[in-house]
């Protein structure tokens, strides 16, 4: 078996599952970005997205600058990124409540399907079905009439 010698500059790994854009030596800066999540998606090419489901699709450089706090103060990027919420100087939390709001306002509204269940007799064994077959015999399991009703009343 033979082994993959490595690589002649370790500086110059890169993997598209982890973050390895950033050379070894250098260091992230903590106290410039709010907090962001990243993925490679592609050569030279890094998604980033924060809690409030905003994202922005970075290049190389302008992810070093970004993650090491290198940004300039009138540049394009910082612009955007400061727009996205993604830099804690002007980070607006009014935007970011409202979005995550907006975001998660399904959870309120409940179920969308309402399935009865008139019976348990059956003779077929349907994959989608949650319903146990009982025996066509079994008329126990039949909805009365006025359980119907109420039902139909909600």
């Amino acid at each position: 078996m033979t082994q993959t010698p490595p690589p002649e500059d370790p500086m110059q790994i890169r993997s598209p599952h982890i973050f390895n854009v950033l050379p070894v030596r250098q260091r992230l800066d903590h106290s410039s970005q709010a907090f962001f999540r990243f993925r490679r998606i592609g050569p030279e090419r890094t998604l980033i997205t924060n809690l409030e489901g905003r994202w922005l699709i970075l290049t190389d450089a302008q992810m070093t600058a970004f993650a090491t706090g290198a940004l300039e103060d009138d540049s394009e990027l910082k612009r955007r990124l400061s727009e996205h919420n993604f830099l804690r100087e002007g980070w607006d939390e009014g935007a970011a409540r409202e979005m995550i709001a907006q975001r998660k306002r399904f959870l309120g509204y409940g179920p969308n399907l309402h399935v009865m269940v008139l019976t348990l007799r059956c003779n077929e064994t349907c994959v989608y079905c949650h319903a146990s077959p009982m025996s066509m015999d079994a008329t126990h399991t039949d909805m009365t009439p006025e359980i119907a009703e109420r039902a139909v009343d909600l």
